[in-house]
């Protein structure tokens, strides 16, 4: 994990705090809409730029895997975001059958975010400050 993409992790919306912890690993605290944090610790298990994969082992509140992978499209470019990740938290393990669609939307609502403070930050300017102010009305702290 570069330092450069957690600097730009300890920015978005939803990480209430982001740490390295080595070369390899940086701690993260996240927070959606729901009243509770995650605690995670991701390492980088692969990374290949030319083929525009990166892959990284999760522990802490929830344990498994999470990538990114970069394709062509159109004139752009598009980020897929694939994880297979069991819960580890005693609370999130005790709710995870009767609130699945609520922990849904609360993941959704986190990686929305997330897309929306990483576009705005790859197009930088208006956006980005737009984006910002949204964020603060919405009650969203970033640290």
């Amino acid at each position: 994990m570069g330092l450069r993409a957690l600097t730009l992790s300890s920015r978005a919306p939803g990480v209430r705090r982001a740490r390295r912890v080595d070369e390899q690993s940086g701690a993260f605290l996240l927070r959606s809409l729901l009243p509770f944090d995650l605690d995670l610790t991701v390492t980088g298990a692969f990374e290949d730029t030319e083929s525009r994969v990166l892959r990284g082992v999760v522990g802490g509140d929830l344990e498994g895997v999470s990538g990114w992978s970069v394709r062509p499209h159109g004139t752009g470019s598009r980020v897929v975001l694939e994880q297979d990740m069991v819960a580890r938290k005693a609370l999130i393990r005790r709710l995870e059958v009767p609130f699945r669609p609520l922990f849904s939307a609360n993941h959704y609502l986190l990686t929305y975010r997330g897309h929306r403070g990483l576009k705005a930050w790859l197009g930088g300017g208006r956006e980005a400050h737009r984006a910002r102010e949204d964020d603060r009305r919405s009650g969203t702290r970033s640290e």
